[in-house]
């Protein structure tokens, strides 16, 4: 939604990025009702805002949040080699932050979990989300802007129409815990049209490396069962931290 930018506020040394999205065309009560969203976000699993404005006269809201290393970064563009420790405690933290938000938050759901808004904190590798809620917003950008909450973290049922609820969060948690695992891509290479037939059509999903499934099989199981093709039959994320904190191993 919107173009990001690296930002400075004056007179700080915390690097800030702001969102900036051209609202064309809006009436009042839905950029207040988008207000009131951006206002509401006060949960301490969520990535912290330092501020908005909305510029009335071009219709123009900004959004800045203090700069974070996202996951993807982390995973992807730094190269990072995590330890079978490190890559526990994080995709742990991870549940957890996402437990959490789906138990006090209304609506539960992200829908549109990727690895760019899981932010981390690479000393620590403690968690917190970004983009999440601004329902009003996204609906605004989906009807004239051609915002779309589909990717290649996404649940079929999100592909095929659907809205991100709870069960498409888990989806997505199961493919990034892949990742994390795996340090790879899910669908590397693919065009998203691509990905979308075969999520959906073929069925497909990434391969778990035998090394996976023979360090432990209970890992294997659960990355499958995030991944499930009936969104009901997945577990929620009480049932995942638990079976994260009985232990799981990942590989070196």
């Amino acid at each position: 939604m919107g173009l990001v930018y690296k930002a400075k506020i004056v007179g700080q040394d915390k690097p800030q990025v702001v969102r900036v999205v051209k609202l064309t065309n809006i009436k009042d009560y839905v950029i207040e009702g988008i207000l009131n969203e951006i206002r509401a976000q006060k949960d301490p699993e969520l990535l912290p805002l330092t501020g908005f404005y909305y510029k009335q006269k071009s219709q123009t809201l900004y959004i800045v949040a203090p700069q974070r290393v996202s996951l993807h970064t982390y995973l992807f563009e730094a190269s990072q080699t995590l330890s079978p420790k490190e890559k526990s405690t994080l995709v742990l933290n991870l549940a957890r932050c996402l437990s959490s938000i789906h138990s006090s938050q209304s609506p539960a759901a992200h829908g549109h979990l990727t690895p760019h808004n899981i932010l981390l904190n690479p000393i620590d590798l403690s968690i917190c989300i970004g983009d999440y809620g601004l329902r009003s917003l996204k609906k605004y950008c989906k009807l004239f802007h051609g915002y779309r909450n589909r990717s290649e973290w996404s649940a079929p049922e999100v592909w095929q129409g659907a809205d991100g609820d709870t069960e498409a969060d888990v989806f997505s948690f199961g493919l990034m815990m892949w990742a994390v695992e795996t340090g790879i891509q899910p669908f590397a290479g693919k065009k998203m049209d691509e990905v979308g037939y075969m999520l959906i059509e073929q069925k497909l999903r990434p391969q778990i490396p035998p090394a996976t499934q023979a360090n432990d099989l209970n890992l294997a199981q659960l990355i499958r069962a995030c991944w499930h093709e009936v969104p009901e039959r997945r577990p929620d994320f009480s049932t995942i931290v638990k079976i994260l904190e009985q232990g799981v191993k990942f590989t070196q």
